[in-house]
Order: structure tokens, then C-alpha cells, then sequence
């Protein structure tokens, strides 16, 4: 009885309007997020050749070993399409010198509106998105329990004797 209530309740959601729709949406954003984050990450990939070039020359046109400085870059990690990850807190390259300490460079943290405004990845979709669809069909579930009166209803139906407590001890 119990795995048949279940079942229609759940039955019942997934043929909802409101389930259709919150899952139209969640394709929708997460798809843009995607492309966000690809055109991004296209965007670091040209940051990255650009600045390798020039390091290159720069280490190129060298002629005395005590004034080599140089810069190191890291390549962007492929992953950056689906999560932004925590990569722009270690820095993107360093600069490396004789003379001088190492020196990190944080080009994420240049931009002020970054910090207020992150780019939306699918750990975001998953923390905030789905978190309020979650309350809203568990809200959905609990008032549509009370004004169809299903738990009332099988409630009301006697219970097995398998399951009564004198013959079960």
C-alpha cells in the first residue's frame, strides 16, 4: 500500500506542468552557462598564447644570465568550461628573476565586478537553482498532500496483521 502511494505521488510530479517547466529551465540555463564559460575559456586560451609569445621573446632577446626575468604561465585548465574553479586565487603565472623574489600574478582579482558578480558554473546551478527547486516541490508536496487527503485516506484503511506490533515481538 505504502509503495503504491509513493508511487503515485511521484507519478504525479513528473507529469506536473511545474515539473515541465523547472526542467525546461534548468536545460536553458545550464546550456547558457556552457556557453558562457566556453567563450571564456576560448578567451583564456588567446590570454595564454599571447602572453607564452611574448615571454618567449622576452627570454629570446637574453643576452646576460643576471638579467634574465622572466614570467611563467600556466595553461588553462579544460575543465573551466563546466566550473570556474578556484584557480584565479592561486595566480595564473609567476615571475621568476635572479635578483627578485617570486612574485604571483592574480588577474582575476583585478577586476573588481568579478567578485560581485560571478560568472554562473554548474556548482552554482547545483547550490542555489536546485536548492529552490527542491523547497518548492517539497512545498508542492506537502500542500497538495493536505488537499488531496491521500495520507488521511490511507490512514483510515486497518493495518495488516504482519504489520501489528503483538504479533511482530
Amino acid at each position: 500500500m505504502l509503495l503504491s502511494l509513493i508511487r503515485k505521488e511521484i507519478l504525479q510530479h513528473l507529469m506536473s506542468l511545474r515539473f515541465a517547466i523547472a526542467c525546461v529551465l534548468c536545460l536553458v540555463v545550464i546550456l547558457c552557462s556552457i556557453l558562457v564559460r566556453c567563450r571564456d575559456y576560448s578567451q583564456l586560451l588567446d590570454d595564454y598564447a599571447q602572453e607564452s609569445a611574448m615571454a618567449r621573446e622576452q627570454l629570446n632577446s637574453v643576452n646576460w644570465p643576471w638579467a634574465f626575468s622572466m614570467q611563467i604561465f600556466t595553461r588553462p585548465n579544460p575543465m573551466k568550461i563546466l566550473v570556474r574553479g578556484v584557480s584565479g586565487a592561486k595566480g595564473r603565472s609567476v615571475r621568476v628573476s635572479p635578483r627578485e623574489l617570486l612574485e604571483l600574478d592574480f588577474p582575476e582579482l583585478d577586476n573588481p565586478s568579478a567578485a560581485l558578480f560571478p560568472s554562473t558554473d554548474l556548482v552554482m546551478f547545483v547550490g542555489v537553482i536546485m536548492s529552490l527547486l527542491a523547497i518548492v516541490f517539497g512545498y508542492d508536496a506537502i500542500c497538495g498532500e493536505k488537499e488531496h487527503g491521500t495520507l488521511r485516506l490511507m490512514l483510515s484503511y486497518s493495518v495488516p496483521r504482519s504489520l501489528s506490533p503483538e504479533i511482530a515481538s
